[in-house]
């Protein structure tokens, strides 16, 4: 919704407020001054405190009818201010928690600026996530119909990628790095994770940890061959799936009926193949309900999604206590692990 990220006047009484980074790679409006789905030359970066109205549910957005929003009813903007690079820096200085640790958050196509900001902040204050949430916003003409152009849009944002990656590692009170990326903003990460490796950082300094790539929106083959130069990560590789996701059904049929990472069954043999080599945690949501109705936002509508990923980020705890690390499981309506991962993975590989 544009226009929801001019600050209004006050917050309410029981409301929440959740503070964020954003760097970004989209151009301004020369008439509001905001960011839009235009490509920019370079980096720009932002602070914005966000407000939760007191009736939140936990997995939705409680989106203002009309502007400006009303801070007892519906998610708000408390502050907006436009950084340079330095101020962002001193931002993050000054912002991270005593345990050092980042969140960077890659949204995904048909995504505005203000979508991805409101979303980040739904997640921050639904898992109380211990860790600065950065907002990586690249520009995504939140539209169905441009799904092509957001796509070029990801080759354009690699590099301010990686130079942002490089400033967080590089940063002296950044102990750890974890990425939660979502749909097209999978493929953007990977690229950069794949840039990173040539250039000899793949871990940013062993400061990048856990990855999450949620309902990815990548061409199984050109996942592959991705990890194929990244190779098996020392930090966690988590891959949320749902079989009943209506976006990827849709990117799919315009890529040529070609399967997409998040849409694929990670009961297959050649799932658990790459599960085996590189390492991956893939978790199927497929039975899971949420808010979503086109399935492809269960890790941030779903409140069981929500708290196990906080679980798993903030205490690097295993998904459900008992889940290990590598393997590949479901997810069923009430939250329980349906099959073992160990269990699959010999019935595939006959250890």
């Amino acid at each position: 919704m544009p226009g929801a990220l001019v600050p209004v006047e006050a917050s309410a009484p029981g409301a929440k407020s959740v503070a964020l980074l954003a760097a970004t790679t989209r151009g301004i409006s020369s008439e509001t001054g905001a960011f839009n789905s235009t490509r920019a030359k370079a980096l720009s970066f932002q602070k914005l405190t966000v407000s939760i109205p007191p009736n939140h549910k936990t997995g939705e957005i409680e989106w203002p009818e009309t502007l400006p929003g009303k801070a007892e009813k519906s998610f708000v903007t408390l502050s907006n201010e436009m950084l340079d690079e330095a101020r962002f820096n001193a931002m993050v200085d000054r912002m991270i928690p005593a345990n050092g640790q980042v969140l960077v958050f890659v949204h995904g196509y048909n995504t505005t600026h203000e979508d991805a900001v409101f979303r980040l902040a739904q997640i921050i204050n639904d898992s109380e996530m211990k860790a600065l949430p950065i907002l990586f916003s690249w520009p995504s003409r939140g539209v169905v119909k441009d799904y092509l152009t957001d796509r070029e849009s990801i080759f354009a944002s690699r590099t301010r990628m990686l130079r942002m990656f490089t400033m967080l590692s590089r940063h002296p009170r950044v102990k750890g790095i974890d990425v939660l990326a979502h749909s097209m903003g999978t493929m953007l990460t990977m690229e950069t994770l794949q840039m990173a490796k040539l250039a000899g950082k793949p871990d940013f300094g062993g400061k990048l940890n856990l990855l999450i790539l949620a309902a990815p929106d990548i061409d199984v083959d050109v996942f592959m061959t991705q990890f194929e130069v990244i190779g098996r990560r020392k930090g966690q590789t988590v891959i949320l799936v749902s079989r009943d996701d209506k976006a990827l059904k849709l990117s799919s049929r315009l890529a040529g009926d070609v399967v997409r990472v998040g849409a694929a069954s990670p009961s297959a043999r050649a799932s658990l193949a790459a599960i085996e080599k590189y390492g991956f945690t893939v978790i199927d949501l497929t039975d899971l309900s949420s808010s979503d109705s086109i399935n492809h936002s269960k890790f941030a509508a779903s409140p069981l999604v929500v708290r196990k990923l906080s679980l798993r980020m903030s205490d690097n705890q295993t998904v459900d206590g008992a889940v290990p690390r590598v393997g590949s499981f479901m997810i069923d309506t009430a939250g329980r692990v349906l099959e073992a991962p160990v269990n699959i993975l010999r019935g595939a590989t006959g250890r």
